[in-house]
């Protein structure tokens, strides 16, 4: 029977960990109306938006190529605000970024079904965007799973 790691569950559950260790932004998954058409950050901060990056297979022990190593990324966009300067700004969003990280750093998720899957991971932290709707940064979510498929005829 086939197992993987489904994304939309995963999503929930770091997203219901990050809305309870995380006071000082509203958290939530990130969607099409948060960008514009050229594809930039138009969210207004604080806030922390979650999205499914990327996953890389590994199917190194396997020949028949049906099960992998994997690790999914979840792409976390992290904003600040602050109208009291720049420099009010850059350290509120440091703390935000630090808070998050705090959070996910090690966490298992449990998912709906009682699922814990093994500890996330963190991966970079870079600077997204910095203009006048705030100090964007990203982080990215690591989590190793196993992930089956179907034989084949």
């Amino acid at each position: 029977m086939p197992t993987q790691l489904q994304l939309d569950l995963v999503e929930d559950a770091l997203l219901a960990l990050l809305q309870s260790k995380v006071a000082a932004a509203k958290v939530r998954t990130a969607t099409s109306e948060d960008f514009d058409l050229d594809g930039e950050l138009i969210a207004v901060p604080p806030l922390v938006l979650v999205v499914f990056a990327a996953e890389t297979p590994d199917p190194r022990r396997d020949h028949l190529r049906l099960t992998y190593q994997s690790q999914q990324q979840f792409k976390i966009f992290i904003g600040a605000t602050n109208l009291r300067g720049a420099s009010h700004e850059r350290k509120d969003a440091y703390a935000l970024v630090n808070q998050v990280r705090d959070a996910v750093a090690g966490a298992k998720l449990t998912l709906a079904g009682g699922e814990r899957l093994p500890p996330l991971a963190l991966g970079p932290t870079q600077l997204g965007r910095l203009d006048r709707n705030g100090t964007w940064y990203e982080t990215r979510v690591i989590l190793d799973g196993i992930a089956q498929f179907t034989v084949k005829e």
